[in-house]
C-alpha cells in the first residue's frame, strides 16, 4: 500500500495563503532528527495535511531508509514541524539527485520561521553528501517556492513530472541549488 493510499501522491492540499510579510510570536523549538518517537506525530501532520489515514508501516520504512534525512521541529516535547531530503535515482523525466521533500508545518505553528528553519538545517545536512540538491512544488504552492527561492534555488522545468506524484489544480514545477 503506497504512504499516500493510492498508486500516486495527489498534490491537492490546501496551500498556506501567501502572504510574505505576515509573521506570528516567535516559538521557543529546536531542530532534531527524526526517530522512532516521532513517528507518530509525523504521520499525523500528513494526515492533517492530506485529509486521509496513510500507511504509517510504509513511513516508517521510509524514514529509516539510508537515503533520507528527516527531521522534526519540537517545540514543548510535541513535534509541530517535519521536513525530509531523499535521495532519487533518476528516471527519464525527473533528474538524479538529492530533493528536499515532505515539508510540514501545523498550522497552529506557522509563520514562526519553522520550515525555514528546516529547510536550512536539511541543507547543511545535505552539504555533506552532494553540490547539487532539487525542490519540486505545485505551480500554486507560492509560499513554499517563495521560501526556497529565498536560499537560492532558481526554476530548471516549469512542466515538471516526478513518479507517482499528480499535481492537481496546477502543474510541477522543479528547482535547483547548487550548494
Amino acid at each position: 500500500m503506497p504512504l499516500f493510499g493510492g498508486a500516486a501522491r495527489t498534490m491537492n492540499v490546501m496551500f498556506e495563503p501567501f502572504a510574505p510579510n505576515a509573521q506570528s510570536q516567535p516559538l521557543d523549538y529546536h531542530i532534531v532528527t527524526a526517530g522512532r518517537e516521532h513517528f507518530a506525530a509525523i504521520a499525523e501532520l500528513i494526515e492533517q495535511r492530506e485529509g486521509y489515514a496513510i500507511d504509517r508501516a510504509h513511513l516508517r520504512r521510509l524514514l529509516r531508509a539510508e537515503n533520507t534525512i528527516a527531521l522534526v521541529a519540537i517545540e514543548r516535547d510535541r513535534v509541530v514541524g517535519y521536513g525530509k531530503a531523499t535521495q532519487f535515482l533518476g528516471d527519464d523525466y525527473s533528474p538524479q539527485g538529492w530533493y528536499l521533500s515532505g515539508l510540514i508545518v501545523d498550522p497552529a505553528y506557522r509563520r514562526g520561521g519553522i520550515a525555514r528553519a528546516l529547510t536550512a538545517q536539511r541543507l547543511q545536512q545535505l552539504a555533506q553528501h552532494t553540490h547539487t540538491v532539487y525542490y519540486f512544488a505545485n505551480v500554486n504552492n507560492h509560499t513554499s517556492i517563495a521560501l526556497h527561492e529565498e536560499f537560492g534555488f532558481e526554476l530548471i522545468d516549469n512542466d515538471f513530472a516526478f513518479p507517482d506524484v499528480i499535481f492537481n489544480n496546477g502543474h510541477g514545477q522543479l528547482f535547483k541549488l547548487d550548494l
